[in-house]
């Protein structure tokens, strides 16, 4: 990879979810592609790093998306939530935000991986 110099830093956040790395219950090719996710993110950001690029990762559990809008409202689900997820409820919209923010902003300049 070639890369200028131009005095900026470069950012790039994966999303990678917990559930897949802590709960067992995942489908195996989204454990697949998040496990894959989790090591592309290392292994990008041990390369790339004396480029000035940080890569890091999201981890979060369920969120309502386009994804999961089917399986959240079933009771099924709702006894794995509070069962397996820590807060025993899925994610609320803006709860990452601060997160996102820090990785993407000159705060998070030493964090990558």
């Amino acid at each position: 990879m070639k890369l200028k110099k131009s005095g900026m830093n470069i950012k790039k956040i994966n999303s990678k979810s917990l559930v897949c790395l802590r709960f067992g219950f995942c489908k195996v090719y989204l454990c697949t592609t998040k496990g894959g996710v989790l090591m592309l993110t290392k292994a990008l950001a041990t390369k790339w790093a004396k480029h000035g690029i940080t890569i890091n990762a999201i981890g979060s559990a369920y969120f309502e998306s386009e994804v999961t809008e089917k399986t959240i409202g079933s009771d099924e689900f709702g006894k794995i939530v509070k069962a397996y997820c820590p807060m025993g409820r899925i994610g609320r919209q803006g709860e990452l935000d601060g997160a996102l923010i820090y990785f993407a902003s000159d705060a998070s300049s030493y964090t990558t991986g």
